[in-house]
């Protein structure tokens, strides 16, 4: 049908309206276009807003305008090419079709519904215009702004919406076609099916679309998704795009390019591909493959792929992987979550919770990864965890080439390292486990207070181990250069091993089947080594210890270091060094015992081919095979035995108490000691020495105390050496040696305690019993030279040898008897050289309390106290341990041999009980007659014919020395009067003067206690000159000092030192007549130092007071001008207090009152001469000199006195001169030579100066 519309004014409506006509097949009217579009466009646009006729058109066809206003209608309208149609303000059309060229414009309130647009048409909605159920077809287009919307519009295969400047299109579904959406325009509840395609960008939105099979929606550039539902379709999302709340259902995908952003996506078995940002995805089931940033993803299922970066992700239930290059931070995986890297994936800040599982494989790694109770760390095939943090019952796997380094493992955490893997740098806190199996490594780690590491076939280094850390190793497992501190264990059994140990303090402990090598056990370290452990290559320091009860080789035992070796324990090539300990109560092999080392073999212990050097100290209670004992000491107690060969080089001592054993003592230089007292509790009370072989070398005996003597048993003796005694002849006692058998020849020197002895003209004592074979004696001191005598208290006494003497039977016995006077020196002229011992034998102190006297072998040669305080107990030889009565009441007696002097049975068929030493302790019969020493005999008597004995060194040291005071004395006096020599009747009113004074004496006293005294000093003084008509008086005062040392003939230098003040007048009268007097008192230091017989030294020190007086006159007669002669006549008195000396070998002496009374008278001539202004005045001495006192009585030993005297006559010549240099400025000087039956002063002289004023 066709109609012609026109536009016509009515009056009564005063406006154009538009009517129509139907146009017939006759034609149309003539109507120029040209007019007609002019009248549709005024209809359209320019006629006023009031009302109008309403228009209803149906099934027209619209080639030009069409104008639809309030009112109009328009149905079933099709719009072709050129055609046009306005729908405005209240205009409604329905079923309009828009064909190629046509075009709808709906706008202002107008409203299309049921329209087609066909390929080619447009339809344009704006400005509050509504179009519905749109259908737009191949190519057809309509455009939505303005605010302008579009409402269950079809979009088929080709057709386009656009949408744009705040249009809106709600409900549109797109089958093949396409919907832009932008610049403010907005699609609400799009579908998009099968080749439908949306476009979203600049400022355009889309909500609520669904996106099914085949179709795509494009957020580009500034546009926006909001609540899009993917299913089966694709959601693209462009740079700079955004999806917000997209459901993502099977089989839909979205993909988000560099720059676009999903939010809050949810992801339920479809696909999200992320290369720009996913922020907020959950993932229930499907995939999210992230290649940009994926920000607090959860994920309950599915599977998350990262090779960008994700954060903040929650893993619930399904899986995150990440890789190549990607990177995942703050990820928290839960019960039934999974995350897995590999192949450079990376995880930082991960927390793992109850049944979360993390797996890092191939490259992949992870930081700082918390895992919680139940949560599980995977690490293997070249997977890194770093900073992994275990807490209570957290996991951490480690396998397969997989390294975790620096894990934390707290309490109740667990770190497994497997066959392959490695884990280093792990602390392990308090209940926190770190499991090494085989094949797995574990590297730096840190075991504090409660953190425990099981090595069970693996291998860990570096370990520190600290206070309350354990480690335990075994069944394969090693541990290398392992620390343990102050608290810190490690246990290494069952086939376990550690290497290069440092123990500061912890403690380690090595079961059966453990091994350890190279330890280091420093101060409070403590290593045990159980039955079935062993250990190589250890050094015990400082206050480090090692207690053995398996094995240990090769261990070093440093300056405060203990080793323990238990029962069953043995100890193979250790050295003991300066300050290390060693103790065994097991057994101990190739020990080497250094300088400053000890080793303590307890009962039970045993100790063999042990090698003592210089200093070594070895304590024996068990038994000692095969010692060697170079400079060291080895010292066997009661029930000690050294079996084997103990070889005693130079420098070395083997050192035995009674009870105990030594089979084969080879002495190549060295000393074998025995002890005074015995420490055995029952049993023999003698050490018992097997087979003896000596060469050179000492036996000593050695005096530690007032208890009894030692003895000794031999059972073969051979070679060459010494045997150095003690006795006390005083109490008839003495050590005693028993020889079975023997060959060689030996020294015997013997030190006396230097108690006075009550009859030394009746006393024997016997020393030595050799039984069988030919052994040859001698006396020698105890540095081995020969002598033929001993100091025995105040007199001497030599060696002597007697068949079967004092009811010992069979062989010699060797004992002293007194020495008589026989020669004039039997000791020769000096027995001691001429000082043996230097010019102070000692030093000021030779030896402290005893140096060398009573005991020749040295205060304690055994040690700092080889014996203690009482070896052998309180009374080690019990009540009376030499008999009934050993020496008696009348030891010599009337019977002194007795029919049976040793006793009922000295010796006795078997005195040791069966077998006293063991089954057999030293041979066949170590013991012989006499196994225990008996009571030696020592019946008495001597036979010397009642001859007058010779005294010993310490006697004549004392009775010089009560002597040499006198004689310093003197010599001060003497220098005195040299300087009065200088003076005459004229001179300065007054004087102050100093002179040198020297003299060289020898002197032999009454008693031929022969001495040399060399005496260096000085004195200085002042007087004053007062004349009287008669003559003058000088009278002054002076002090002296001099040093004098006394060289003892028979060995020894002793010294005093004088201290004097004095006073002194002279009258010179004018007649040539002269008087002088002086007053003088001394104190004097003296100091005893001589050489005994023996070779040893004693000494003692006391101070001595004296006061002297000389008177002198004289006449001078001139001879001639400036030549006088002199005679003179001296007496001089010198008195010294009495005083009490004690010796460190035990003599006593009393000086007795020192006195000395002599009468001098000579001449002197004299004469002047002067040269230049120089005057001289030498002079010539001669005189005889008189000793008067003859009463100087002096005590040994409370009991022997001697008169000391050096009473008689000597003559004395002089020369000297004094030398006027100045005015009042005078220098003299004098030397003499004296010559008496008693003393020799070859020289004796005085130097000065005197200056007056």
């Amino acid at each position: 049908m066709n109609k012609i519309y026109t536009t016509v004014w009515c009056e009564s409506r005063q406006q154009w309206v538009v009517t129509s006509e139907l146009a017939t097949g006759s034609g149309r009217p003539k109507l120029t276009p040209k007019k007609s579009a002019l009248a549709l466009l005024l209809g359209a646009i320019l006629l006023p807003s009031g009302s109008v006729m309403a228009a209803n058109y149906v099934g027209e066809t619209v080639t030009g305008i069409q104008g639809i206003h309030a009112g109009d209608t328009a149905n079933s309208t099709t719009i072709n090419s050129g055609g046009s149609q306005f729908i405005t303000s209240g205009g409604y059309t329905s079923a309009t079709t828009i064909n190629t060229g046509g075009s709808q414009l709906v706008s202002s309130g107008g409203f299309s519904t049921a329209t087609i647009i066909n390929s080619g048409g447009s339809q344009r909605v704006s400005s509050g215009g509504m179009a519905n159920v749109t259908t737009i077809n191949n190519s057809g287009n309509q455009n939505v702004y303005d605010g302008g919307w579009s409402y269950s519009t079809i979009i088929n295969n080709r057709g386009t919406q656009t949408i744009f400047n705040g249009g809106t299109a709600t409900i549109t579904t797109l089958s093949g076609g396409n919907q832009h959406v932008s610049s403010g325009g907005s699609a609400t509840s799009t579908t998009i099916n099968s080749g439908g395609y949306q476009y979203v960008s600049s400022g355009g939105s889309a909500t609520s679309t669904t996106i099914n099979s085949a179709g795509v929606q494009n957020v580009l550039i500034g546009g926006t998704a909001f609540e899009t539902i993917i299913n089966s379709g694709r959601q693209n999302v462009d740079g700079l795009g955004s999806a917000t709340s997209t459901t993502i259902n099977s089989m839909g995908i979205q993909f988000i390019s560099a720059g676009g952003s999903a939010t809050a996506t949810t992801i339920d078995g479809g696909f999200q591909n992320v290369y720009g940002e996913a922020t907020l995805t959950t993932i229930n089931d499907g995939e999210q493959d992230v290649f940009g940033k994926a920000i607090s993803t959860t994920i309950n299922g599915g599977v998350q792929f990262v090779s960008g970066t994700a954060t903040t992700t929650i893993i619930n239930g399904g899986t995150q992987r990440i890789s190549d290059g990607g990177t995942a931070t703050s990820t928290t995986i839960n019960r039934g979550g999974e995350q897995r890297l590999t192949a450079g994936g990376a995880a930082t800040t991960t927390t793992i919770n109850s049944g979360g599982q993390q797996y890092i494989s191939s490259g992949g790694s992870a930081i700082s990864t918390t895992i919680n109770s139940a949560g599980e760390q995977h690490v293997y095939s070249s997977g890194l965890a770093t900073d992994t943090t275990l807490n209570s019952g957290g996991f951490q796997l480690i396998s397969s080439g997989g390294l975790a380094t620096s894990s934390t493992i707290n309490s109740s955490g667990r770190q497994y390292v497997s066959s392959g893997g490695s884990a280093t740098f792990t602390t392990i806190m308090t209940e926190g486990q770190q499991y090494i199996s085989t094949g797995g490594t574990a590297t730096a780690t840190t075991i504090n207070s409660g953190g425990v590491q099981f090595i069970d076939g693996g291998l860990v280094t570096s370990t520190i181990i600290n206070g309350d850390g354990y480690q335990y190793v075994s069944n394969g497992g090693t541990a290398t250069s392992t620390i343990i501190n102050s608290g810190g264990v490690q246990y290494v059994s069952s086939g376990g091993s550690a290497t290069d140990v440092t123990m500061n303090g912890g403690s380690q402990i090595i079961w059966e089947g453990g091994t350890v090598t190279s330890v280091g056990i420093n101060s409070g370290g403590l290593q045990t080594l159980g039955s079935g452990g062993a250990t190589i290559f250890t050094t015990i320091n400082s206050n480090g210890l090692q207690r053995v009860f398996g094995t240990t080789t090769s261990t070093t035992i440093n300056n405060g270091g203990s080793q323990y070796v238990h029962a069953g324990g043995l100890a193979t090539y250790t050295t003991i060094k300066s300050g290390g300990e060693q103790e065994v109560t097991g057994e101990a092999n190739q020990t080497i015992i250094s300088s400053g080392g000890a080793q303590y073999v307890s009962a039970g212990g045993k100790a063999t081919s042990t090698t003592i050097e210089s200093d070594g100290q070895q304590k024996v209670f068990g038994t000692i095979t095969d010692t060697t004992i170079d400079g060291g000491q080895s010292w066997l107690w009661a029930g000690a035995v050294a079996d084997g060969e103990t070889r005693v080089n130079v420098g070395g001592e083997l050192l035995m108490n009674a009870g105990s054993l030594a089979t084969d003592v080879n002495i190549q230089g060295g000393t074998l000691s025995v002890n005074d007292l015995s420490d055995a509790i029952s049993g023999p009370d003698t050490a018992q020495v097997g087979k003896l072989t000596m060469v050179g070398g000492n036996v000593n005996f050695l005096r530690n105390s007032d208890g009894e003597f030692a003895k000794l048993t031999i059972t073969e003796l051979s070679g060459t050496g010494n045997f150095l005694l003690n006795t006390s002849l005083a109490d008839r006692k003495g050590n005693f040696v028993t020889i079975e058998q023997g060959t060689g020849q030996f020294g015997i020197a013997v030190a006396d305690s230097g108690k006075e002895i009550s009859d030394h003209t009746d006393l024997t004592l016997n020393l030595i019993h050799e039984k069988g074979g030919d052994i040859d004696f001698e006396m020698v001191t105890a540095s081995g030279r020969s002598t033929r005598f001993v100091d025995g208290g105040t007199y001497m006494y030599t060696l002597y040898s007697q068949q079967d003497k004092d009811g010992l039977n069979g062989g010699n016995v060797w004992y002293l008897g007194a020495l008589d006077g026989g020669g004039e020196n039997p000791g020769g002229e000096n027995p001691g050289g001429e000082n043996p011992g230097g010019e102070n034998p000692g030093g000021e102190n030779p030896g402290g309390e005893n140096p060398g006297g009573e005991n020749p072998g040295g205060e304690n040669p055994g040690g700092e106290n080889p014996g203690g305080e009482n070896p052998g107990g309180e009374n080690p030889g019990g009540e009376n341990p030499d008999g009934e009565n050993p020496g008696g009441e009348n030891p010599g007696g009337e019977n002194p041999g007795g029919e049976n002097p040793g006793g009922e049975n000295p010796g006795g068929e078997n005195p040791g009980g069966e077998n006293p030493g063991g089954e057999n302790p030293g041979g066949e019969n170590p013991g012989g007659e006499n196994p225990d020493g008996g009571d030696n005999g020592n019946a008495g008597g001597n036979g010397n014919g009642g001859k007058k004995p010779m005294t010993t060194p310490a006697t004549d040291a004392i009775l010089a020395m009560s002597n040499a005071g006198l004689n310093v004395i003197h010599s001060e006096l003497d220098g005195l009067r040299t300087y009065r020599a200088s003076l005459d009747k004229t001179g300065p009113e007054s004087n102050v003067w100093g002179h040198y004074l020297g003299s060289k004496s020898d002197i032999d006293t009454s008693n031929g206690a022969a001495y040399q005294l060399s005496q260096n000093g000085m004195e200085i003084g002042a007087d004053t000159r007062t004349d009287f008509a008669g003559g003058s008086l000088v009278t002054g005062a002076f002090m002296s000092f001099s040093d004098n040392k006394v060289k003892h003939a028979r060995g020894g230098t002793s010294k005093i030192d004088s201290y004097g003040l004095g006073l002194y007048a002279t009258w010179y009268d004018a007649s040539g007549f002269y008087a002088d007097s002086v007053v003088k008192g001394n104190r004097l230091n003296n100091k005893l130092r001589a050489v005994m017989t023996n070779g040893g030294r004693t000494g003692g020190d006391w101070k001595q007071y004296a006061l002297s007086t000389a008177v002198e006159g004289g006449y001078q007669f001139d001879l001639k001008n400036d030549v006088s002669i002199t005679p003179y006549g001296r007496l001089a008195f010198v008195q010294m207090t009495s005083e009490d000396v004690k010796l460190s070998n035990g003599m006593k002496g009393n000086t007795g009152t020192p006195r000395s009374v002599t009468g001098e008278a000579g001449a002197k001539l004299s004469g002047k001469f002067s040269l230049s202004s120089t005057e001289f005045k030498p002079y010539l001495s001669a005189a005889v000199v008189q000793e008067f006192a003859n009463s100087n009585e002096v005590t040994i030993n409370e009991r022997n006195r001697f008169d000391n005297n050096v009473k008689g006559t000597s003559g004395k010549y002089g020369l000297g001169t004094s030398i006027t240099v100045g005015k009042d400025v005078t220098l003299y000087g004098e030397a003499n030579y004296r010559q008496g039956s008693q003393i020799e002063t070859p020289i004796q002289g005085v130097a000065g100066v005197r200056i007056g004023f």
